[in-house]
């Protein structure tokens, strides 16, 4: 490859104050982006087509403008098409979790503007996103974060569709890229893939996975590429190689994909929900964790027709969607409302592509796969400690081990996804009450209302301050995980 000298010119804008850290171009060659390795981000426009095998034209680039579109450095930025108005689009995403969309049909020279900036996650950082191929007529794009999590959005709306564990390596994915299909790949007739395999690195591992993804572990593989790390991958043309180089240890890696042994690797977990019961508790479906899962989920089904009903039992196979929160919380899942929100639309909006319908109901099958995909893969033995030293620091407490209840009952009123009195009452009263007296809980449209029998008491019976008179004056986070969530710290 031969150097394009620099001319000396003047006029020529410079890209930004730091280093140039990556660079993208749109698949028409109209484009290029620029990634400075801070927060900043700049576009260029090129007159130059594709160079011609006898006549190469000497490209001419005209520069359009930079914008402090992050305030954190940004991870990656890439092109992509908007399908309704066949534009292209450039987007980017950085540490600060946002995910920031430029206009490019309205900027002109010094002028780069932005069109839209979402913030994608609540706590996880997105590590990197590119587009996730077409298994489905709906458009996605894919993000992988720091929690071992991939997700597609909307690229639209912004919304989180699905959600998929990713502990396939010792660290995080921090880097994915998509394999061109090959021949003896299916395609279908409107253009959808049957398949398709993803390339990804994690620290100094690089690997492969076969899409679409559910995550069944089965369908990761990877191997350590560099001692130090990777510092860049990029797959070949025809998706037949991928290459690596390591940075530090000024190495360069060629692999040739074998699309093949990675078949017979998923093949070797099992079909069906064989690979995803090894995900569980226990490692099968033999286990006491499993037959509670069970006995909770026909419990629910007998709360949702009415404990002192008279009428024969229906005793299917689905229960409602909106019950999937109270079912993962009974087995030990305490989702965030965020993490709630994210499971009812993946429940919701899960066969709305094909059938045009929303989604109101799940199976055991998917409730499992939801709590496998959802579930923090370090579960909260290390969640609730650092959540509990932030609290007190952030509160002001004088110790990070122990914070006072009053002050804690508090702040969950008041701060983050806080809860009203009464709901904080309620969950008060479930978790220490006895046990016979709440049993038969409340449906969703009966919070705060009287329980289901009149020899129970009423949650508006109790004060917070009720509540608080029968917990210790001040709980560490040994306590709070033991006595509230009954998780062993």
């Amino acid at each position: 490859m031969d150097e394009l000298p620099a001319e000396d010119d003047p006029e020529a804008p410079m890209l930004g104050s730091q280093e140039l850290g990556a660079m993208a171009t749109s698949t028409e060659e109209e484009l290029e982006g620029a990634q400075p390795s801070r927060q900043q981000l700049g576009s260029a426009a090129s007159d130059a087509k594709a160079p011609s095998p006898v006549v190469e034209p000497e490209p001419v680039w005209d520069y359009l403008g930079k914008y402090r579109s992050h305030s954190k450095a940004i991870q990656s930025v890439f092109f992509g098409y908007n399908e309704e108005t066949g534009n292209p689009r450039l987007l980017s995403i950085g540490f600060d979790k946002m995910l920031v969309e430029y206009d490019l049909a309205n900027s002109s020279e010094d002028d780069l503007r932005i069109l839209t900036s979402d913030r994608l996650e609540q706590e996880a950082v997105p590590q990197c996103a590119a587009w996730y191929p077409r298994f489905t007529a709906e458009q996605f794009l894919i993000t992988a974060n720091d929690e071992y999590k991939l997700k597609l959005y909307n690229p639209s709306t912004k919304m989180t569709r699905y959600t998929y564990q990713a502990q396939c390596a010792v660290r995080h994915i921090d880097r994915i890229a998509f394999l061109e299909p090959t021949e003896s790949e299916e395609v279908l007739d409107d253009g959808l893939f049957t398949r398709g395999y993803m390339t990804f690195t994690a620290g100094n591992e690089v690997g492969m996975a076969m899409c679409p993804l559910d995550g069944n572990s089965y369908r990761y593989s990877r191997t350590i590429a560099h001692p130090s790390g990777v510092a860049q991958m990029i797959p070949s043309h025809d998706g037949r190689y991928l290459f690596t180089c390591g940075g530090a240890d000024r190495s360069t890696v060629m692999y040739k994909v074998h699309r093949s042994v990675m078949d017979a690797h998923v093949k070797a977990g099992g079909e069906g929900m064989a690979p995803f019961y090894h995900s569980l508790p226990g490692g099968s479906r033999n286990t006491q964790w499993f037959s509670e899962l069970c006995d909770f989920f026909y419990l629910v089904q007998l709360k949702v027709q009415g404990m002192d009903t008279q009428d024969p039992r229906d005793i299917g196979m689905h229960i409602p969607a909106s019950e999937v929160p109270t079912l993962m919380r009974s087995v030990g899942f305490f989702p965030t409302e965020y993490q709630v929100n994210n499971m009812l639309n993946e429940i919701k909006f899960s066969t709305f592509s094909e059938t045009g319908q929303y989604c109101l109901k799940v199976n055991l099958e998917q409730v499992l796969k939801l709590y496998i995909n959802h579930l923090p893969v370090d579960g909260y033995s290390r969640r609730i400690p650092r959540s509990y030293r932030h609290l007190a620091k952030s509160i002001g407490e004088a110790s990070t081990e122990e914070i006072s209840t009053d002050l804690l009952l508090r702040v969950l009123q008041d701060q983050g996804e806080h809860m009203t009195e009464a709901e904080l009452i309620e969950n008060m009263c479930y978790l220490f009450c006895h046990p016979e007296e709440y049993l038969l809980l409340p449906t969703d449209h009966e919070l705060g209302d009287a329980l289901h029998t009149s020899k129970q008491p009423k949650a508006a019976d109790f004060t917070s301050d009720a509540v608080a008179s029968q917990l210790p004056a001040n709980m560490d986070y040994e306590a709070f995980a033991l006595e509230f969530l009954s998780q062993v710290p």
